[in-house]
């Protein structure tokens, strides 16, 4: 067969059906049948997070939820009515639970992930309302957890402090214009550091207690005494006898 016989064969065919198209046209327009046909884009999606489509059972419009999954397991999938998908790197699936560390997850494209715990000392900063600053520094300590190293050789005197008070660093209190530092004396037990007029600067004085102790000590030392008197006068009175 020639190209032009196909040509013409060619020709045949889409007459044909064309004319078939014509006649089914106009017989069903002649039965009185209708023709069905969706209308693009007639139902609207009520909010961002769904596709508005026709239901043929119910002949109404019904709403479709949308996928928000980006296929990266790292990240928290959700939708916002009014902003769309929400695709947000999640802080929980790699959580070790530990302050001083940033937990970081990374895909590997095919649906799977590892974890990675960077070691991150700057997570303790800033420092709580309650940090001893004037004796302490607060850091990550061997736990991977934020805490506060005391060092009372960071405690600086004070021009106000008398020479018998030290300082000692004290992470739930302060004293003064010290923050964490406590004033304590150097002096012993039942004794107080005070400021006198013979030592302005301090001292050491006892308290009653104390004292009483040595008034006690001192009483019983001169009844020893009388009584070795008494005693010795018998021994001469009976040696004279």
């Amino acid at each position: 067969m020639t190209i032009v016989e196909l040509m013409v064969v060619q020709v045949h065919r889409k007459t044909v059906m064309m004319v078939s198209l014509v006649i089914g046209i106009l017989v069903i327009q002649k039965l009185g049948l209708c023709i069905h046909k969706e209308i693009p884009d007639f139902c609207s999606a009520s909010s961002r997070c769904t596709v508005g489509f026709c239901n043929n059972l119910t002949n109404k419009c019904d709403q479709r939820p949308i996928s928000c999954d980006d296929g990266n397991p790292c990240t928290l999938d959700t939708c916002n009515p009014s902003l769309g998908c929400r695709n947000i790197i999640s802080t929980s699936i790699c959580s070790d639970y530990k302050k001083c560390t940033t937990d970081i997850c990374i895909s590997d494209g095919s649906g799977g992930y590892t974890c990675s715990n960077v070691f991150s000392p700057s997570n303790c900063l800033p420092a709580p309302s309650n940090f001893p600053s004037d004796c302490g520094t607060f850091s990550c300590d061997s736990t991977s957890d934020c805490g506060v190293k005391l060092n009372t050789s960071l405690c600086v005197r004070r021009s106000n402090m008398l020479t018998c008070e030290n300082l000692v660093c004290n992470s739930l209190s302060g004293f003064g214009d010290t923050q964490g530092c406590d004033r304590v004396t150097t002096c012993e037990l039942d004794c107080e550091c005070v400021s006198t007029p013979m030592y302005p600067t301090g001292t050491c004085v006892c308290t009653r207690a104390s004292k009483r102790n040595l008034n006690l000590d001192d009483s019983s030392s001169i009844v020893m005494g009388s009584n070795l008197i008494i005693a010795l006068f018998f021994i001469l009175g009976l040696l004279s006898w």
